[in-house]
């Protein structure tokens, strides 16, 4: 189980904590924290279109920022997980059509 929040809460090299991930998984637990909170405390009623668009967005946030910092994973570390990278250059003296 350590090894799994390790894993989501670390950069690419699962030993420096990334911000973007620790605040995204942060957020989402709050969110589910502050609706239980008004729906036990408070008999609040709950609304779920509402909650899921919010988990929804959130998530979505975080996804994109995961894909955006792609870009300061190591080319060796891309390529040992399988993800392609392609630039105009390979090595091979022909640019990619």
């Amino acid at each position: 189980m350590n090894t799994f929040i390790r894993h989501l809460v670390t950069d690419y090299d699962n030993k420096t904590f990334d911000t973007g991930r620790v605040i995204g998984i942060t957020v989402i637990l709050s969110m589910v924290f502050f609706e239980g909170y008004d729906i036990l405390v408070h008999s609040g009623k709950f609304d779920p279109q509402a909650y899921g668009a919010g988990v929804a967005a959130v998530l979505a946030g975080l996804g994109a920022y995961i894909f955006g910092d792609n870009t300061k994973r190591p080319d060796e570390d891309r390529h040992e997980h399988g993800d392609e990278h392609r630039d105009d250059n390979c090595g091979d003296g022909e640019p990619h059509k």
